[in-house]
């Protein structure tokens, strides 16, 4: 049920943005916002998951956001606060992002790891898979302390670490190696040729 109604939040602010030229206008506005919310705990949960008053959440989101955002952003959140539904306010403005980015064929690749990869490297891995893809690329690297050593990438449709082929599980500590204390990628290169030959 949830992932119904994240879905049609989503359509309609999508079907506005792009009916009114707003899309990467929107596309901006709303990231900063989740960028905002995951900064700030404590915001989030007063605004959206506190017990107060709709009108009272209606007022302080007008004062907090209504020269960062444009009107209808504004109405659309107090919309989602009145049907009880600002639990889900995170993951409607996610999906949106998700639909734009899917619109405009960018794909959206989290690449989680045990320490945070330096700008080479993510550079060259982005360069390699908007090559692969033929598609432009929006890298999110996820610093997980539960990945020892380790690194996994995900998108929308598939997870590396669930394609891995022999040949990339066999040179698994030298791309882990490379990748994470040299910052070279020859090693990540050929085990992601390997690992997205059955996902292209």
């Amino acid at each position: 049920m949830n992932s119904k109604l994240i879905s049609l939040y989503s359509q309609i602010l999508f079907e506005y943005a792009l009916k009114n030229n707003k899309l990467e206008t929107y596309y901006d506005l709303l990231s900063s916002l989740l960028k905002t919310f995951e900064d700030s705990d404590k915001l989030f949960y007063f605004l959206f998951l506190s017990y107060a008053k709709k009108q009272f959440k209606k007022k302080i989101v007008y004062d907090i956001f209504h020269e960062q955002l444009d009107f209808f952003i504004i109405t659309f959140i107090w919309a989602i606060i009145d049907f009880n539904h600002v639990q889900l306010i995170v993951k409607i403005f996610t999906d949106f992002l998700f639909k734009v980015n899917r619109f405009k064929k960018i794909k959206y690749v989290k690449i989680y790891s045990s320490n945070k990869l330096s700008k080479s490297s993510l550079e060259k891995l982005k360069n390699y898979l908007k090559k692969y893809f033929n598609s432009d690329i929006l890298l999110k690297n996820i610093v997980n302390n539960d990945f020892i050593g380790g690194i996994k990438l995900e998108t929308e449709n598939f997870s590396i670490d669930n394609l891995i082929s022999s040949r990339l599980i066999k040179m698994k500590n030298n791309l882990i190696d490379d990748v994470i204390n040299n910052d070279n990628s020859s090693y990540l290169h050929s085990g992601l040729e390997s690992g997205l030959n059955n996902v292209k």
